[in-house]
């Protein structure tokens, strides 16, 4: 390859979406691989609806292992918000992925959990041609349902954010209370 064919491809443009799906696949490589290597008895896929996506996100957990106290759990999800225009206001679409980790005790179906998660955001501006990180913290104080075979999942908890917000190249913090709810299936 000559160096002109080089400098052609590599200012080939890459989208916004190219760049956030690229990331994902390698947290969601990451995060199989770990499951693979842990060798997992239980897993979850579930919505959840507010709390630490904001709005909205499907996301699959992992169970590594089972004990009669506290069982480990982690999880990864997304969250996409398309682009938003009326009048002369334009939002910009976000992606948006959940990481958690955390574990929950209890007997029987019944259970306390708590966790920490990170909700990473990329987004860029309609008017801008920079993409912007936003990272937002957040922890969960709840009441899981789940058996301990399988089946149907309730998650509802008190989910406080800690958000550092990039803009301008300034840190921007920030400190809500907030909640959600989610509803899915373990096997």
């Amino acid at each position: 390859m000559s160096v002109d064919e080089w400098v052609i491809l590599s200012a080939y443009p890459i989208s916004y979406k190219q760049i956030v799906l690229k990331k994902f696949l390698l947290l969601a490589a990451i995060f199989f691989g770990l499951h693979q290597c842990l060798e997992a008895q239980t897993h979850a896929v579930y919505g959840e609806l507010a709390g630490q996506s904001i709005l909205y996100s499907i996301n699959y957990e992992l169970q590594p292992f089972t004990s009669p106290n506290v069982i480990p759990f982690g999880r990864i999800g997304f969250e996409y918000i398309p682009s938003i225009s009326f009048d002369d206001y334009v939002e910009s679409p976000r992606l948006m992925l959940p990481i958690e980790v955390g574990g929950f005790l209890g007997k029987a179906n019944h259970f306390f959990e708590f966790s920490a998660s990170v909700l990473i955001v990329n987004e860029k501006f309609a008017y801008e041609s920079n993409f912007y990180r936003s990272y937002y913290w957040f922890g969960r104080i709840g009441y899981r349902y789940q058996k301990r075979d399988g089946g149907f999942l309730i998650r509802a908890g008190f989910t406080p954010i800690f958000a550092y917000k990039e803009e301008y190249s300034q840190l921007q913090p920030n400190w809500v209370p907030f909640g959600g709810i989610c509803l899915g299936y373990v096997w």
